[in-house]
């Protein structure tokens, strides 16, 4: 009797506490085209953005960690911790997800001290999902293309100047994964310890531009009619303006500068999977317009000094050539799909490694000030 009763004590706590499967995939981003990447190879360092990154994600009950040739980023549920290892410095630092809230918010009020928060701007959105009937053999799996358009606006309430970008994916989208779906329950659980959802986008860059979290709310209600899981894709990033894809110097802020586009490739395309790996499958591409090339739209221009009076005729207007021209290409790949079992070590530090301060703390050190 006792013997029974110990049994049936067990098999209730193993009903309690669910055994979470592991898995592991695969995931290869790489910027394939555009007109930036000519930017990118002028500058020293530059090119290195164009290389493809691979990244292995391990999941394993609560815990994920994405490994990269040169980084890991290991998330805790548990622990409610995010840990990132920088293997060629020996490195490692430790954030808390209450912290990840501070240093959003002492970002948000680091960009409105700059004056790059637009408080006379106005986003809007438009998104269009087409499905070819096309369907291939991906990664081993049968998948079917899916053609997403993505159109993001912003107006200047005072000018009433308009800018827009345009996000077009050519998406390959796979029926169902076999446990695949620990992936979502994952980031599910992770999406509601941070408080972070659609409606509020209280902890997310987004919120810096006036209306972004109603249009991306009303983005992920378009978005449920993606059918699957992409396990390949292609986005092209219409560049702001007309034909050309970048609008002339004189209405509106300076572009970024080659370093500053090199700089920022690698964090705009690790984004765009990002957003896709955490269940907005836009959500990192338009973070990226918002965070980049939306930053200056909407705020006052600094205005330069007046040429000098010449009495040389002024150069004729260059006309716009016809077609439009990606600014940025990207493209995404998801392979080694696997259930079997993943080794614990995968989520530990390197032994000998030295803990640092991260980036974001300084950030909150920084604010407090």
């Amino acid at each position: 009797m006792r013997f029974a009763g110990a049994s049936l004590v067990l098999s209730g706590s193993l009903l309690l506490c669910p055994l979470w499967a592991d898995f592991t995939y695969e995931q290869k981003t790489q910027i394939t085209g555009g007109s930036l990447t000519r930017m990118m190879r002028m500058v020293p360092g530059g090119g290195k953005a164009l290389e493809p990154t691979t990244s292995t994600i391990y999941l394993k009950g609560n815990r994920m960690a994405t490994v990269s040739p040169h980084n890991i980023h290991i998330i805790d549920l548990d622990k409610e911790a995010m840990t990132d290892v920088n293997l060629d410095k020996k490195t490692y630092s430790v954030m808390t997800f209450a912290e990840f809230g501070q240093a959003m918010e002492a970002m948000q009020k680091r960009m409105a001290g700059r004056g790059q928060q637009a408080p006379d701007a106005e986003m809007s959105f438009k998104m269009d999902v087409q499905k070819t009937g096309q369907v291939k053999v991906v990664s081993g799996l049968n998948a079917q293309e899916t053609l997403l358009k993505l159109t993001m606006q912003t107006k200047d309430k005072k000018s009433g100047q308009t800018a827009d970008v345009n996000f077009d994916s050519d998406m390959w989208m796979a029926k169902d994964i076999p446990g695949y779906q620990e992936v979502k329950r994952f980031h599910t659980l992770m999406a509601q310890k941070l408080a972070y959802n659609l409606d509020s986008m209280k902890y997310s860059q987004m919120s810096m531009q006036p209306g972004m979290g109603q249009g991306m709310a009303q983005l992920a209600k378009e978005a449920s009619k993606l059918d699957g899981i992409a396990v390949y894709q292609v986005m092209k990033m219409q560049g702001i303006g007309g034909p050309g894809g970048m609008p002339p110097q004189q209405e509106g802020p300076p572009p970024p500068t080659a370093g500053e586009v090199a700089q920022s490739a690698q964090t705009d395309a690790a984004g765009a999977a990002a957003g896709r790996a955490t269940g907005g499958r836009f959500g990192g591409l338009a973070g990226a317009a918002a965070g980049g090339m939306l930053g200056g739209f909407g705020k006052k221009k600094k205005q330069a000094d007046p040429p000098p009076a010449s009495d040389q005729p002024k150069p004729a207007a260059q006309p716009q050539a016809a077609g439009s021209q990606a600014l940025m290409e990207i493209t995404t790949e998801w392979t080694s799909f696997s259930a079997g079992a993943v080794d614990a070590t995968n989520f530990g530090v390197p032994a000998g490694f030295k803990e640092v301060e991260s980036d974001m703390k300084k950030m909150i050190r920084e604010s407090n000030k």
